[in-house]
């Protein structure tokens, strides 16, 4: 496996990849809570693959504030991937995602830095990570998820 692989592979399914990309896996959470806990307009739920997340934007695209995330099922865990910004992989996102009892892992990276892994436990952010889950592959990128809006609060 090479140190580019994931980056590589989100490529095929979303070329903005290149300008920036996070993900956040969550234990304990639901798909719909984890839409609800990152502040996503429910309205928004659109059902989609990351080759369709931009869909039915060419009439009305979201401004450059508004993130744009997929949430489905990644194993025993819930995964959000964010194609535009990062709010998902914030201090209070990743405590968000990891209240009551569970754990959030979070990894992103920009073209111009700011690369980062994540780690909160029940609510408190960490320096140090435990990686666990299923990893991001073709199979959960080709599955349908759903995409919402994060509008700035």
């Amino acid at each position: 496996m090479t140190p580019t692989r994931l980056h590589d592979l989100l490529l095929t399914y979303w070329p903005g990849a290149d300008l920036g990309f996070c993900a956040v896996w969550a234990e304990n959470v639901d798909t719909a809570d984890m839409a609800v806990r990152l502040g996503a307009d429910p309205a928004t739920a659109t059902t989609c693959t990351l080759r369709g997340i931009s869909r039915g934007f060419h009439e009305d695209p979201p401004g450059d504030d508004v993130g744009i995330v997929l949430i489905g099922r990644s194993g025993t865990w819930a995964l959000a991937l964010q194609v535009q910004g990062s709010d998902i992989t914030s201090p209070a996102a990743m405590a968000a995602l990891s209240g009551g009892g569970g754990r959030a892992v979070g990894i992103g990276w920009h073209a111009n830095g700011g690369h980062a892994v994540d780690y909160a436990a029940d609510g408190a952010v960490s320096p140090t990570c435990s990686m666990t889950g299923r990893e991001i592959d073709a199979a959960w990128l080709d599955a349908p998820h759903t995409r919402y809006l994060l509008r700035p609060a």
